[in-house]
């Protein structure tokens, strides 16, 4: 009797929680940036406390690193299970995973960091590797779909 080939939830586990850790730095700046408004001595003058400063990071990091790490798990959790099968090439999900949290973190770093040291981003955002990651994204998708593995039950026998 042949093995029964389980899903890998792994990578959905870790895309969620990343989700998580991310909501949580997130919503923690938010609450920060939401205080500072309401006593402006929070920000102990130290330019890179200000408003100004931590609103797009708030904003990233609820918007992009939140909703895209859930997103993303989300995906590879349906894919596997509308295709009744396990993900082809089970490293590249572990791949997009890490490089997505790498340019997270180096996004987030960027945003503080950068107003100050315009070298860091040389003046644009991490595009590539966004770009990078959707295709990589894409092509697991892809793999996933074509490594369905069909019943013969339900192949089409009929000749036109």
């Amino acid at each position: 009797m042949p093995e029964k080939e389980t899903y890998n939830d792994e990578i959905v586990r870790l895309f969620l929680l990343g989700a998580a850790v991310w909501g949580i730095i997130g919503m923690s700046v938010g609450v920060y940036i939401a205080a500072e408004l309401a006593w402006p001595a929070l920000n102990f003058d130290i330019p890179w406390l200000t408003f100004s400063r931590l609103r797009p990071d708030h904003a990233f990091g609820v918007i992009f690193a939140l909703g895209g790490s859930a997103s993303m798990g989300t995906c590879y959790y349906v894919v596997q299970r509308t295709g009744h099968a396990r993900l082809a090439l089970g490293n590249l999900a572990t791949f997009t995973f890490l490089s997505r949290h790498d340019v997270l973190l180096r996004a987030a770093a960027g945003e503080t960091i950068a107003v100050e040291l315009p070298v860091l981003n040389m003046g644009r955002r991490a595009r590539p590797a966004d770009l990078q990651r959707l295709l990589v994204f894409l092509a697991r998708l892809f793999a996933a779909v074509h490594h369905r593995a069909y019943p013969a039950s339900s192949v089409c026998t009929a000749r036109l």
